[in-house]
């Protein structure tokens, strides 16, 4: 499974600070994320760029979350194998819900940057 992959491609422990968290992830060529995302030059899908802004918000509140939507997004950078890429995302929760603030960065280039809605998983509201 694919999350068990992100997982894995996880370098060390995050880093967390209150509602606050960094992560850096290296997915390797064999990631099955890159199989069709695109021959022969593979570049790491958005969808998996979200999914490592869950897992470390996950990782801040100390349960599984489920994604609701994402806003204001930028993809700024493409991603490729082999890459240390740093993670670092932000919760905070409102009136609309807990949301994420995740930014993705490469080299010290900013690669993406977007927000995740989340939700506890189990609640109904």
């Amino acid at each position: 499974m694919i999350g068990s992959e992100i997982i894995q491609a996880a370098v060390g422990q995050p880093v967390i600070e209150g509602l606050s968290a960094t992560q850096e992830f290296n997915f390797p060529a064999g990631f099955s994320g890159f199989s069709g995302h695109f021959p022969g030059y593979p570049i790491l899908p958005a969808v998996v760029q979200m999914l490592t802004g869950q897992l470390l918000a996950e990782q801040v509140i100390g349960r599984p979350l489920r994604l609701l939507g994402m806003a204001r997004a930028k993809f700024i950078k493409q991603l490729q194998p082999e890459k240390v890429i740093e993670v670092a995302a932000v919760l905070k929760e409102n009136s609309e819900g807990l949301q994420a603030r995740v930014k993705l960065s490469c080299g010290g280039e900013a690669a993406a940057d977007f927000t995740l809605k989340l939700e506890l998983k189990g609640d109904q509201s």
